[in-house]
């Protein structure tokens, strides 16, 4: 079971991966847990519903491999800089019990000897590239020996005698025996990079597989080959073994997931991934089978975790989308229940309030980082650092028309009620976006001399507020398309980042760079509530509820604040750490409900 949480469910970030090479996923002994990196957090999530998980984010770097203990009371991560951290993973706060620098480069996997005493990590560094240790003291209980290259995979052999067998990029493989571990064989069958080693769990076989496409399986007592698997067209990133020890699961950059028999070696069902048109994104980098069942989840590139049944090959049981770059945009329907949310590599994922699945935009939109997106119905509008805006259609999520050319960067778009009209700022103008038929014209362009970074259309669409980088809030009106100056707001002491108009259209809340934020009236345009200074970095993001009562800032301190508007700064509430790296985006899905992301790629679904 699942600590109690802060947030009612996530969306979590999906695995981080790296083109050319493969990354562990994990589950835990019980099978209701998987375990992966996503930048400098371990996201800990349920196997059965993928919508709780837990986020261990206490990794200065980037995390590579986690790995809980067979006696479940633990889990050991490694990062990119070569440290490993344990921590108790039944304890809500997950308090480390022992951090070391093991390597001198990046860990690659991790393995703890079955009675949850011993580590080993491996990776790449100077002077070596692999650690066998007491976790409780890392005290050294052997030397990883025999490579002549960076490690990329390592296993303890589940029962005794002790053996640990490392895989490596100079296309070895090595026998450890132990403790105290010392060098005793190296298998060189292999032609190319050794991906992945793991031992199968009765401990009689361990198999290895490669980037020349084979998979090898040996007796463990003897470490005579005794069998091979042939028949992936691609690099073999990972492999992994059913409980019984009877079957094996492969997981290639072909784009398909196989399995094997583990006695006669005959691929019993394979899976392609991505259809009949699969996409390089589609290259299958990580494979668990979920211990005790026939449940096996495999990792795209893209970073999809797809569930497969071993019992019906070709198959799918779901397909389990997120993030796995900083998420910039993100926007709600709250009559719908849905989140639509876009990251930096430009990739747009559709999101149902307790629907775990996620569906992704398909088709051309932005090159690069999505600046700001909103929903009108089933329609979705973007503006994007390649300088255009895009429209998509949410029912199908297929991008829909043509892009249109901003003539300059855009810093964020308000959108009309009615879905009609679309105001941008960008670096050199405010840009009325009118739809004319099924297509979105440029209706007008006021040229502006000042640093914009968001933009609020009023409800009843006849003024637009900008946040400027010179510390003011310059208020236009707005007649049919035409916007004129009307008012400058200067109570801010540093750049404003962002401005939001209520939905009952009474009320304009703003933050700044200094931390700053400010209540007006929207009609008078005089200050309402000042002195709202909690958050202790830049404000980010900032949105309404649905009925004008509250409103939701986040900033750079990983912080989400709401505010009252009857209440004012007292009586405000506090989601601490609520995206570490930085809140990105705060969006109401209801008066009671708020939607949050990140540097951290997660999706949260607050209570408020």
């Amino acid at each position: 079971s699942m600590a109690a949480l802060p947030y009612q469910e996530i969306f979590a970030a999906s695995p981080a991966t790296t083109r050319g090479q493969g990354t562990t996923i994990s589950v835990d002994a019980k099978g209701e847990k998987l375990f992966y990196g996503c930048g400098r957090s371990v996201i800990i999530r349920s196997v059965s519903n993928p919508l709780s998980a837990e986020v261990f984010t206490e990794h200065a770097k980037d995390v590579t491999v986690a790995k809980p203990s067979p006696s479940g009371a633990w889990v050991a991560s490694g990062d990119a800089s070569g440290v490993v951290k344990v921590w108790s993973l039944d304890n809500p706060e997950h308090i480390i019990k022992f951090e070391a620098q093991c390597l001198g480069g990046a860990i690659h996997d991790i393995q703890w000897s079955p009675d949850s005493q011993r580590i080993v990590a491996v990776g790449d560094g100077k002077d070596s590239f692999g650690r066998v240790f007491m976790w409780d003291t890392g005290s050294s209980v052997g030397e990883i020996a025999g490579h002549s290259k960076k490690i990329l995979s390592c296993d303890f052999k589940p029962v005794k005698p002790f053996q640990i067998a490392t895989a490596s990029e100079d296309f070895q493989v090595t026998l450890l025996d132990g403790p105290p571990f010392k060098f005793a064989k190296t298998l060189k069958d292999h032609t190319k990079f050794v991906n992945c080693v793991r031992y199968s769990p009765d401990g009689t076989k361990y198999c290895t597989v490669g980037s020349d496409m084979l998979g090898f399986i040996y007796d463990s007592a003897s470490s005579s080959k005794i069998g091979e698997l042939k028949g992936h067209k691609g690099t073999i990133y990972a492999c992994s073994w059913s409980s019984d020890s009877s079957k094996i699961v492969t997981a290639s950059a072909d784009k398909t997931v196989i399995v094997w028999d583990a006695n006669t070696y005959a691929n019993i069902g394979t899976w392609s991934i991505g259809g009949a048109k699969p996409a390089t994104e589609d290259m299958q980098v990580g494979v668990a089978w979920v211990p005790n069942s026939n449940q096996i989840i495999s990792l795209s590139l893209r970073g999809d975790l797809t569930y497969l049944d071993a019992a019906s090959p070709g198959t799918f049981s779901r397909v389990i989308r997120g993030h796995n770059k900083n998420v910039t945009a993100l926007t709600t329907d709250p009559k719908k229940g849905l989140i639509v949310s876009a990251s930096y590599d430009g990739l747009v994922n559709k999101f149902a309030l307790g629907q775990a699945e996620g569906y992704s935009l398909q088709g051309k939109w932005h090159t690069n980082a999505i600046a700001d997106h909103a929903i009108c119905g089933d329609t979705l509008v973007s503006c994007g650092l390649d300088d255009t805006f895009r429209t998509a259609d949410l029912s199908k999520m297929e991008v829909v028309g043509e892009s249109l050319s901003l003539g300059g960067q855009p810093a964020g778009l308000s959108l009309s009620n009615d879905g009609q009209l679309c105001v941008i700022a960008t670096n050199k103008a405010l840009l009325c976006v009118r739809k004319q038929g099924t297509a979105w014209k440029i209706a007008s362009s006021t040229p502006i001399s000042f640093g914009a970074s968001g933009v609020s259309l009023s409800p009843a669409q006849n003024e637009v507020a900008v946040a400027c980088e010179d510390n003011k809030i310059r208020i236009f009106s707005l007649a049919g398309d035409k916007l004129s100056p009307a008012q400058e707001l200067a109570e801010h002491h540093s750049s404003v980042t962002k401005v939001a108009y209520s939905p009952c259209g009474k009320l304009l809340a703003s933050g700044d760079v200094g931390k700053e934020v400010i209540l007006w009236d929207a009609v008078s345009k005089s200050v309402k509530t000042k002195g709202m200074t909690f958050h202790l970095a830049k404000i980010t993001c900032l949105d309404w509820s649905p009925d004008s009562s509250k409103f939701a800032t986040g900033g750079l301190d990983s912080k989400i604040i709401v505010w009252s508007v009857e209440g004012g700064p007292n009586k405000r509430t506090v989601l601490d750490r609520a995206n570490v790296g930085g809140v990105t985006a705060v969006k109401f899905l209801s008066p009671g409900q708020l939607v949050s992301t990140g540097a951290d790629c997660n999706i949260k679904v607050w209570v408020v």
